[in-house]
This record gives C-alpha cells, sequence and structure tokens, in this order.
C-alpha cells in the first residue's frame, strides 16, 4: 500500500508542474508550497495530534486550481495505570481550490479527497496494535499573507476531515513560498 501511495504522489506532482508550465497566469503567484504544523483532535483522548504537513497549489485557470495536502501526526498516550503508546496518522488529498487575492493577502478554499493511515501502537489494557486505511475528505481554507513577493504566512488553515467515520476540525498554519 505505501508503495502505491508514493507512486500516486509522485505522478500527481509530476503533473501539477506540467501543467504550471504551460498555464501560468502573468503576474500572479500560481505555484505555491506551505510547510507547517498541525493539530488534529483525537477520539482516544480529550487532547490533540500534533504534527506536520505539506501542500502543493497550482493555479491551472485565473483563480481556479489544483492543491495536494499531506499532513502526519502523532499522539502519545497512557492512562493511569501507569501503561503507553502512540497512535499515528497520514493523510494524502488532493482536489480542486479557489483563490482570491488582494494586495498583500490571499484567501482560499478547498475540497480535496484521498486516503488516511493510521497506527494504533500499545500495551494498554484492552486495546490491540492496529492500523488501516479509508478513504478521507477534506472541505476547508485559509487565509496568506505576503511577507514578500516569495514568502507569505499561513494563519490559519482550517479544514473539516471526514475520515474513518469521524467527523474532525483540522487546524493548521505555516509559511507559503511561491515560485
Amino acid at each position: 500500500m505505501k508503495k502505491s501511495i508514493l507512486i500516486l504522489v509522485v505522478v500527481l506532482l509530476a503533473s501539477l508542474t506540467a501543467g504550471a508550465q504551460s498555464m501560468r497566469n502573468a503576474g500572479s503567484e500560481t505555484r505555491n508550497i506551505e510547510l507547517g504544523v498541525t493539530y488534529l483532535p483525537t477520539h482516544l483522548t480529550s487532547t490533540w495530534f500534533q504534527g506536520a504537513g505539506a501542500e502543493f497549489s497550482v493555479d491551472v485557470w485565473r483563480n481556479v486550481g489544483v492543491a495536494g495536502n499531506f499532513t502526519g501526526g502523532y499522539k502519545s498516550i497512557s492512562n493511569r495505570f501507569g501503561q503507553s503508546g502512540s497512535s499515528t496518522y497520514e493523510s494524502f488529498t488532493f482536489g480542486p481550490r479557489y483563490t482570491y487575492r488582494q494586495n498583500k493577502t490571499a484567501v482560499y478554499g478547498e475540497a480535496l479527497f484521498g486516503v488516511l493511515h493510521g497506527n494504533l501502537n500499545t500495551n494498554l489494557a484492552g486495546f490491540n496494535n492496529e492500523s488501516g486505511n479509508d478513504f478521507a475528505f477534506q472541505l476547508g481554507g485559509g487565509f496568506d499573507y505576503s511577507l514578500s513577493h516569495k514568502i507569505a504566512l499561513r494563519v490559519p488553515q482550517v479544514h473539516y476531515m471526514r475520515a474513518g467515520g469521524a467527523n474532525v476540525m483540522q487546524i493548521g498554519g505555516g509559511v507559503v513560498f511561491h515560485f
């Protein structure tokens, strides 16, 4: 499964860059890479997964483009008996994005579809080690403030995410590099 996800990511990234070369809009940032941190609530405890992510976007016509989001998170788990474990997730989603730009600001919305992979490794009584994949859907957006022609701050980035029967809110922010 990991090999097929890697092949899918490489093919999609290659197609994004090829499309950007032939359809670049004059005078606007059409290719972006965002590196940031994310927080995602967990149903195992009342705390949040902490993680990091990367997002790639390319405008293909005016302010309409495509985006790919890769996010991973980690959460350590313990109970009152001193037993511990960890849980991780990785999501790989792609889809359409609309961006409205004015002066130094950009506001965008997107609908992303893909896969979520999760692992639960634990020594907690009553829990087994588990891993699995499921369809993932993210609907959300964010706000970018340009610090220069090549760099912007993304605060906040908020997504509603549906995966594995769970509805969660993913919150993040980071630095955007324009190319």
